[in-house]
């Protein structure tokens, strides 16, 4: 018995390490599914990229020297974004409770689509400058990338959305709507991520 007692002890590692070892798997499993969800709706979403691109061709940069420059530009975004979100949400939900119809909802479609595509070409033509810190310049080509990545995957989201309202109608099944919906979070969660880094930048200042 003593034996018995004095052998657990010496593994009393075992549950811990076991623990551990579980948790860390989880992690990896959950990073890899994520990472790979974010890569297929990154390749889906790269011709609408390639398309707004193609509209900066040959147009004069914006050059930003200092936070201030920055600021000017992203908090008018980010503010706009807001009022933006909702409507686009509360276009679903309008559409499928059939307090619109298809026409009405085109027209919603049509002036959000104009607002993520501006935003994003607003940020596409930013210059950093030379007077910018490094670590400005991370931080604020950090914040851009994911600003610009989460508007492209709301215009995305936006045409399946479209797409189900002329094909299906009111009558689209919990399946597509998630598919669609995941797609938001996905943009959601980019947008989330600029937005905190520009505020802790702006608190800072």
């Amino acid at each position: 018995m003593a034996n018995k007692e004095n052998n657990l002890k010496k593994k009393w590692w075992f549950w811990p390490l076991t623990a551990i070892i579980i948790a860390l798997v989880f992690v990896g499993i959950n990073n890899y599914y994520y990472g790979k969800k974010d890569d297929k709706l990154m390749d889906n979403s790269q011709g609408i990229r390639d398309e707004l691109n193609s509209e900066l061709e040959g147009k004069e940069k914006v050059k930003i020297d200092s936070f201030s420059d920055f600021s000017d530009i992203v908090k008018d975004i980010l503010t706009e974004d807001e009022n933006y979100y909702r409507k686009d949400y509360e276009m679903s939900e309008d559409f499928y409770s059939e307090k619109i119809d298809l026409s009405e909802a085109e027209k919603i479609d049509s002036d959000l689509r104009d607002f993520y595509k501006n935003s994003y070409l607003s940020l596409e033509s930013l210059e950093f400058g030379d007077k910018l810190s490094s670590k400005e310049m991370e931080d604020f080509k950090s914040i851009t990338d994911n600003l610009k990545t989460g508007f492209v995957y709301r215009i995305y989201g936006l045409d399946e959305k479209m797409e189900s309202f002329k094909t299906k109608g009111t009558s689209s099944n919990r399946a597509e709507k998630d598919k669609i919906t995941k797609y938001y979070q996905e943009a959601n969660s980019k947008i989330r991520d600029g937005r905190n880094l520009f505020n802790r930048l702006e608190e800072k200042k």
